[in-house]
């Protein structure tokens, strides 16, 4: 089995790469918390507040245009992609910012268990390493368990945490990890 990792630094100016994200979105979007398909925004909003399922989603896959890419493939296959923002700064998170911001992960389900997810999150780290941000960050929700559990094995920390931020009893928790062999700092007001 062969697989690769491929970086395209703006998703908007490969079709194919847009429709490949499309598709995969669309086949794991009830996975996620709240789905895909409910969301306009891809970085950051109130989850609690449900869109136009067709609009909302249609703009969300337009804002995903402006996002960079890692796109996993097994034996030429597209399995998996990453999108992230690089040098991303918001007042939500400055203490890691600018940082690389991974804003979507998702494999199709025959194609996991082959460590796609964690070699792409590997590779972020490599990409125009001269000019690479200090910081990776990403968040989730509190009861994906296999993604959190991954990203605590790859370095990553909780630094911040939403209470009942996507519904009752589901907080969005944000982690972070420096881009070296070091430690994840926490801020001092924690």
């Amino acid at each position: 089995m062969t697989i690769d990792i491929e970086y395209f630094p703006l998703i908007g100016d490969s079709p194919e790469i847009h429709n490949f994200m499309r598709t995969l979105l669309l086949s794991v979007s009830n996975e996620f918390v709240p789905p895909l398909t409910d969301r306009s925004v891809s970085y950051e909003k109130n989850f609690l507040e449900r869109e136009d399922p067709v609009e909302g989603f249609e703009m969300y896959m337009m804002q995903k245009m402006s996002e960079s890419c890692l796109v996993a493939s097994i034996d030429g296959t597209k399995a998996g992609l990453m999108t992230f923002k690089r040098h991303f700064g918001a007042d939500w998170i400055t203490e890691w910012c600018p940082c690389n911001y991974i804003v979507t992960v998702g494999v199709f389900p025959k194609f996991r268990r082959h460590g796609l997810t964690k070699l792409m999150y590997d590779q972020i780290g490599q990409i125009d390493v001269a000019v690479q941000p200090e910081f990776d960050v990403v968040r989730t929700w509190s009861t994906n368990d296999a993604h959190i559990a991954l990203l605590v094995s790859i370095g990553f920390a909780e630094v911040q945490r939403l209470k009942d931020h996507r519904g009752d009893g589901i907080d969005t928790v944000y982690f972070s990890r420096v881009n070296t062999t070091e430690l994840v700092r926490t801020p001092n007001h924690f």
